[in-house]
C-alpha cells in the first residue's frame, strides 16, 4: 500500500509505501452499489441533495450510484443484504435514529466478528483490500497510468489524460455523478475504483502511515474516529483518485456524516472452504 516518493500530489506523511499481507482471499463488487440495487431493499434513496457547492447528484437513473450515504446506513444495507442471502450480518448497530436513506446515524457500530475479515455476510472492504483491488497488479497513481506532474499543487481540478478513461471526476463529470460501468475497468473487471463516488471502507483515519509490513490491517471500528473514503468523486481533482489517495481530515467525524458524493461498493470475505459468491 501506499505511493513511491516520486508519485506526484502524495501524502508527504500518509502515503508511505508498506507491505501488506491479506490471509483470506474476498469477492468485490464489480461497480458502487446503485440507487437501484438500494431501493430495492425498500431503502429511501438518500441521492440528490445539494449539500454543498460542488453541485447535484445524479437522480434521474436508477443505474447512478447511491450516493449521501452515512457509514451507518451502508452498514444496514450490508446487514440487509446478508440477511436475504441468508447469511450473517457483519454488523450491530444500535441506538439508532433516523430512517436508512434519511441520514440515519448511530450511537454505536459494531461488527459481529472479531474484525472484518472473519465475517462471511457482506460488509464494506477494509482499506487494504480495497487498495489491492483497485491497483488489479499495476503500482501507478491510477490503473491506467501515471498522474501528470503539474508542478505546485494548486486548488484546482488537475485534469489527467490518464484518468479521463477510467474516472468520472471534476474535468470530465459535468458536476454530476455518472451511472456505473460507463468508464474503462481495471484489469480485474472493476469498474469506478477511480472518481464517480466516495467509497466508504472499513478503516479509521490516520494522519501518518503506519508501521509495515502489516498482514490483515484495518477490519475494526470505532465511532469514536474519523473513518476512511477512498477513490475520489465527480467533484474532486484528479489527485484523489490516485489509488493510494485516501480521504482528507476535513475536522469532522466522517461516520457520521452525509456528505456529497458518499457511496461504497460491498465485500465478502470467501469462507476458508470455499463457498457461493
Amino acid at each position: 500500500m501506499g505511493s513511491p516518493e516520486s508519485e506526484w500530489s502524495r501524502g508527504a506523511y500518509s502515503e508511505d509505501a508498506i507491505a501488506v499481507t491479506l490471509t483470506r482471499g474476498f469477492y468485490l463488487a464489480k461497480h458502487e452499489v446503485t440507487q437501484a440495487e438500494w431501493t430495492s431493499l425498500g431503502f429511501d434513496n438518500p441521492t440528490g441533495t445539494k449539500l454543498t457547492s460542488a453541485g447535484p447528484e445524479c437522480t434521474n437513473d436508477p443505474s447512478c450510484p447511491v450516493a449521501s450515504a452515512t457509514f451507518f446506513e451502508a452498514a444496514a444495507y450490508a446487514n440487509a443484504l446478508s440477511e436475504k442471502a441468508m447469511l450473517p450480518p457483519c454488523y450491530a448497530l444500535t441506538d439508532c435514529s433516523g430512517a436508512v436513506g434519511a441520514g440515519m446515524i448511530c450511537g454505536d457500530l459494531r461488527l459481529t466478528s472479531p474484525t472484518a475479515y472473519e465475517c462471511n455476510g457482506y460488509r464494506l472492504p477494509t482499506e487494504a483490500e480495497w487498495e489491492y483491488a483497485a491497483r488489479a497488479g499495476t503500482q501507478t497513481a491510477f490503473y491506467s497510468g501515471d498522474i501528470t506532474d503539474q508542478g505546485p499543487l494548486l486548488t484546482n481540478c488537475c485534469e489527467d489524460r490518464a484518468l479521463d478513461a477510467i474516472a468520472w471526476y471534476c474535468a470530465n463529470s459535468g458536476g454530476t455523478s455518472h451511472p456505473v460501468g460507463q468508464k474503462a475497468p481495471n484489469a480485474w473487471g472493476l469498474h469506478d475504483m477511480a472518481g464517480n463516488v466516495l467509497e466508504w471502507v472499513t478503516e479509521t483515519y490516520a494522519s501518518t502511515t503506519p508501521t509495515g509490513p502489516l498482514t490483515d490491517p484495518g477490519g475494526t471500528l470505532s465511532v469514536e474516529k474519523e473513518s476512511v473514503l477512498r477513490g475520489g468523486a465527480y467533484w474532486t481533482s484528479a489527485t484523489a483518485a490516485r489509488s493510494s489517495s485516501g480521504a482528507l481530515d476535513y475536522g469532522w467525524d466522517l461516520k457520521y456524516s452525509k456528505g456529497l458524493g458518499f457511496g461504497f461498493r460491498l465485500a465478502r470475505s470467501i469462507p476458508p472452504t470455499g463457498g457461493d459468491r
